[in-house]
């Protein structure tokens, strides 16, 4: 998600909406269910006096205040981003998969059409709320059906009401820096997605940072008890510089489409591969438990 308490980005790019390169991205930590034998209903909410729910009023205001918070929905790079997420983890062929973090569910939505058990969590109850709402819309008109709607829960991803080895996959989309968690709870945040992982089990990280930072939260993850298996780039930079450009004309009626275009972010995206790591803002760990 890439932003924090007061509006600035992960990295210090900007506010909350699109800055110069800023996609702003998901919400703060999130918890879940027990192991299916023992699940907590759905809804709980975690304390506020919990690990890593000091940002819950911040998450709870930005959820509550009835917009998209950093317009996924409306903006090509990012529905990009879920697109190629949701794709490594149909590849994986889980059985159960975690999304942490789900803000409104625009990730969820996409995994909840894989053959698995998806659940998805977020710190913001606000949020869970809404994108338990939103998917039921979705189940009502689209062929997900009641049947195939995920889990729904809230809490902080520093104290995870997992059992051991609950999910194949675990999904934490633009989390552990731009959830605004501090290196020891983004220490406690990696235990706890290693502990929820089963055996040979696999972790998705993703940040949207810039690429000084890449190495450094490629070592936070090597130094927890995951291992990482391979580390790839979105090569999206391009997109987030065009959107910038966008801002000076934005009462222009094309601005809005050349955001929603899913063939201009696929082609700038394609620019952004052939010069490299460097013409990237997301980086993607993945790392598996041993």
């Amino acid at each position: 998600m890439g932003t924090s308490a007061d509006g600035t980005s992960a990295d210090g790019t900007g506010p909350h909406g699109p800055t110069d390169e800023d996609h702003g991205s998901s919400p703060d930590a999130a918890g879940a269910p027990a192991h299916p034998a023992d699940r907590p209903r759905p809804g709980a909410r975690a304390g506020r006096d919990r690990p890593g729910s000091r940002m819950l009023p911040h998450f709870e205001a930005l959820h509550a205040a009835g917009d998209e918070p950093w317009s996924f929905s409306a903006r090509a790079v990012e529905r990009l981003r879920h697109e190629r997420i949701a794709a490594l983890v149909a590849a994986l062929g889980p059985r159960r998969v975690l999304d942490l973090g789900c803000s409104l569910g625009q990730l969820t939505a996409r995994l909840a059409v894989l053959p698995a058990e998806v659940y998805a969590m977020d710190l913001s109850p606000t949020a869970v709320r809404r994108a338990r709402d939103r998917l039921r819309g979705d189940a009502a008109s689209a062929p997900l059906g009641p049947a195939r709607l995920p889990g729904f829960l809230s809490g902080s991803a520093t104290q995870l009401p997992f059992g051991p080895g609950t999910f194949d996959v675990v999904v934490a989309s633009d989390g552990l820096y731009s959830w605004e968690l501090d290196a020891a709870e983004r220490a406690a945040a990696l235990a706890q997605v290693h502990g929820a992982l089963a055996p040979g089990g696999h972790a998705i990280l993703t940040e949207h940072m810039r690429p000084a930072r890449f190495a450094g939260f490629v070592d936070e993850v090597r130094a927890s008890p995951l291992r990482v298996a391979r580390v790839t780039y979105l090569y999206d930079r391009p997109c987030y510089q065009f959107e910038s450009w966008l801002r000076a004309v934005n009462d222009w009626r094309g601005a809005q489409a050349l955001r929603r275009s899913m063939p201009l972010a696929r082609a700038l995206c394609a620019v952004g591969r052939l010069i490299g790591p460097a013409a990237s803002r997301h980086i993607c760990v993945v790392a598996t438990r041993a």
